[in-house]
């Protein structure tokens, strides 16, 4: 699932009557394009999962994607009374977060191959020989258990990147060089993306199940606090593991997290991280609007900073219509 699986359905507006969707074009398609405009025109290189959510995202629900590399599933629509909301945090991602977002790639590819090389050798001391990648190139696909077990204990916590070339060679990432001299954290890195897609199953889980309860079943706030919950490990982890925080996001969790017993059940940061937005499950309603309009309040008396709240969402651009321009 990857990160994908936490973003809401964001809106792209148009003043005109939708065109028909054109027939040759997919969501993903479309998509993948933006994502290609993105890198060549802009500069800004990046996953396709920004534009997707863009283009696919629905109102009242939770983009689902499978980042493998991207396969779109159907929606993960949030039980009724229920919300996420976005607040920007007014931090501008640096470009040392940056540099630090390819160095933990790095790491976690390091990690993928670090496995991959010790399951070589835990065949060939049973007579057998791997003819294939079990992961199928993903570490999410590695069992948080057998992780834990079998392989976790043979990964460096840090590592030179020459020392890992000449130890175990490149790895399947053809978009980041390992640099020679980098120090990278290898254990770390692998660790988030091994518990961050075990995390976002069993969030997918809890939210699934409180859609099922009825609104006044004093079981469904359990399961809503298990999912918000998930959503403040994940948290912790972009922060400490994938080492991808914010001072200004921790303050924003921090303060979502006093008001819980307004209908707040969660909060994580987004996207790349260093900053940006944070993602806040909570109810539908007035006492939620009022936490809310405090955690804004209590985070620009702070910081000085200005945040922005993003309340609801809609439809994305693949149902308000696209134009396809050739030159």
């Amino acid at each position: 699932m990857g990160l994908g699986a936490w973003s809401e359905g964001r809106t792209a507006f148009s003043d005109q009557t939708p065109d028909p969707k054109p027939q040759t074009l997919s969501p993903i398609r479309i998509a993948e394009l933006c994502e290609r405009v993105s890198k060549k025109i802009a500069g800004k290189p990046g996953a396709v999962m920004d534009q997707i959510t863009s283009c696919a995202g629905e109102a009242g629900s939770l983009v689902r994607m499978l980042c493998q590399p991207h396969t779109l599933e159907s929606p993960l629509h949030l039980p009724a009374g229920v919300r996420v909301i976005g607040i920007n945090s007014s931090v501008q991602r640096s470009a040392g977060g940056t540099v630090q977002f390819g160095r933990t790639r790095s790491a976690a590819f390091m990690g993928h191959k670090i496995i991959l090389d010790t399951i070589k050798k835990m065949g060939a001391t049973a007579g057998r020989e791997m003819i294939a990648d079990p992961m199928n190139g993903y570490l999410a696909n590695l069992p948080l258990n057998d992780y834990k077990k079998y392989f976790r204990s043979s990964l460096p916590e840090t590592m030179k990147g020459g020392q890992f070339l000449l130890a175990h060679g490149s790895t399947i990432d053809k978009a980041m060089p390992i640099e020679p001299d980098t120090i990278y954290h290898i254990q770390s890195a692998t660790d988030h993306h091994v518990f961050e897609a075990h995390r976002v199953r069993e969030f997918v889980r809890y939210l699934e199940a409180a859609g099922g309860l009825a609104p006044e079943n004093p079981k469904r706030k359990l399961v809503l606090d298990k999912a918000g919950h998930l959503m403040y490990a994940s948290h912790i982890s972009y922060t400490r593991d994938a080492r991808q925080g914010a001072d200004a996001c921790d303050l924003l969790i921090d303060l979502a997290r006093q008001r819980e017993s307004a209908g707040i059940y969660g909060a994580k940061i987004t996207a790349a991280g260093s900053g940006g937005t944070v993602a806040v499950l909570c109810d539908v309603g007035e006492r939620a609007d009022a936490a809310i309009a405090e955690i804004l309040r209590d985070y620009e008396a702070k910081t000085g900073l200005k945040p922005e709240a993003f309340l609801a969402s809609s439809p994305g651009a693949w149902a308000s219509g696209t134009t396809l321009i050739t030159s």
